[in-house]
């Protein structure tokens, strides 16, 4: 049994910042290998000559192996020091670029993008877990939306900047410098990322060992909110991962005709997008306290855009601009998803209920991805056009029909979701990080939510 003093929380200090934003670095970093393929895939097509089914299948490995992985990878970061696990995730994920830059077959590429992908598993709950430590649950939603923002950083870079670089060196070089990126990153992470704040005494680790491993397990497997907003996000977050990381370019050149800087250009314009929707609906959401609400309002207004998208007619660049960033904007209500997670479970279980629902997601966007490719090559009957596939109007029409009828999903699944709520009188805080009384913890002197435990 742990007794406790009195210490104030030291609220939004800049060691907290500077802890969670570079661990945010690792989901930056992976975001780019995620979405590059929007910028390269005529290139591998050519290299490889491969179809719309094998590009969406490489594409695809990242996903698949993250989903595979992503589960266990909450296991682990529950029990073992998130510093130590990401430093080496981020070391193989950048070995994988550098593999995948010396790629010179379709199966070698497969492989070393699988390698990628396991490490993508840890990013994003990494930073997440070391925010519930560093950050009190009140700001859970706005640190869970600049996470977001630096990951969407690098989507950005995935497509003009990588674009720009595979027009002037090729595709391998401009993976080799890709690779040279992880390694300045990983010094960085290196130098600044803490697993909690030195002022508080007990660990996680330390925390956890209380917990039996098997119910906390089953805790998060029959837990309905971990499984509904991981959809939820999963399917929101589709028109992202499907045409911002893979199909959105050629979408734009071979259906609106726009060329190849523009197309990319406006593909980035959904990760410019969530850039400025996830830091607005995390401080909308914490402000009016309420989590579902903006959820459900942000997938309404996503199903009109993506419509319009698939039906509409524009040959402008800033109005194909204007409608991939707003598409962006509204799809970015999908981050509201992980602190319902978070606030729903014991903090012993935070990365297992993470990692189910990161499992979910990764899921959804694998599946979705190759069945775009495969249907685009099922409606095509086999045209090219420069020695790549080409697809008409009505194939993209017809395969991106997915994206309302998933939207349409989402809002449902809103409705199903519960308003995560905290008994403020009996909560606790560990690391910065809400305990719900309902964990279980024991306390001799229990303390008021915003304080630290100690050992006496």
């Amino acid at each position: 049994m742990q007794t406790v003093n009195h210490i104030p929380a030291k609220k939004d200090s800049f060691l907290a910042w500077l802890v969670v934003l570079s661990a945010a670095l690792f989901f930056f970093y992976e975001f780019i290998q995620m979405n590059m393929f929007d910028a390269i895939n005529a290139n591998l097509m050519r290299d490889f000559n491969l179809n719309a089914t094998q590009i969406s299948n490489l594409s695809s490995s990242f996903f698949w192996a993250d989903m595979l992985f992503v589960f266990p990878a909450g296991l682990l970061l529950d029990r073992f020091s998130t510093r130590r696990i990401l430093l080496i995730t981020m070391g193989a994920c950048v070995v994988g670029t550098f593999l995948f830059a010396s790629a010179k077959s379709f199966g070698f590429a497969f492989a070393t993008h699988f390698l990628v992908g396991i490490s993508d598993a840890f990013s994003f709950l990494c930073a997440l877990i070391l925010a519930s430590r560093w950050f009190h649950a009140d700001r859970q939603a706005l640190i869970t939306g600049m996470v977001v923002t630096f990951a969407m950083l690098g989507g950005v870079i995935a497509h003009s900047p990588v674009a720009y670089l595979v027009e002037r060196m090729g595709w391998h070089q401009a993976m080799v410098v890709n690779g040279f990126l992880g390694i300045a990153l990983w010094a960085l992470m290196w130098f600044t990322v803490q697993d909690k704040p030195k002022h508080a005494v007990l660990s996680h680790a330390e925390m956890v060992k209380n917990h039996p491993f098997w119910p906390g397990l089953w805790h998060a497997l029959r837990n309905f909110q971990n499984w509904g907003a991981g959809l939820f996000t999963g399917l929101t977050n589709l028109p992202l991962m499907v045409l911002g990381g893979l199909w959105g370019n050629t979408f734009l050149k071979q259906v609106h005709h726009f060329g190849s800087a523009e197309a990319t250009t406006i593909s980035s314009m959904l990760f410019m997008g969530t850039i400025f929707g996830s830091p607005f609906f995390g401080q909308l959401s914490d402000k009016i306290k309420n989590r579902r609400s903006p959820m459900f309002v942000g997938a309404v207004v996503s199903l009109a855009l993506s419509l319009f998208m698939i039906y509409g007619h524009y040959d402008s660049f800033w109005f194909g601009a204007t409608l991939f960033f707003a598409l962006g904007f509204a799809t970015s209500c999908q981050i509201l998803s992980y602190p319902i997670i978070t606030a729903s479970n014991p903090a012993h279980i935070t990365g297992t209920a993470l990692g189910l629902s990161a499992s979910i997601i990764m899921a959804s966007a694998a599946l979705c991805q190759q069945f775009f490719g495969v249907w685009l090559d099922k409606l095509s009957q086999g045209q090219m056009l420069n020695g790549v596939a080409f697809y008409s109007d009505k194939t993209f029409e017809s395969a991106m029909l997915i994206f309302p009828l998933t939207l349409v999903a989402s809002l449902i699944l809103v409705l199903l979701l519960k308003e995560p709520k905290h008994d403020k009188k009996n909560d606790v805080v560990i690391n910065n990080s809400v305990i719900p009384a309902k964990a279980g913890i024991e306390l001799k002197n229990p303390i008021k939510t915003g304080s630290l435990l100690s050992q006496e």
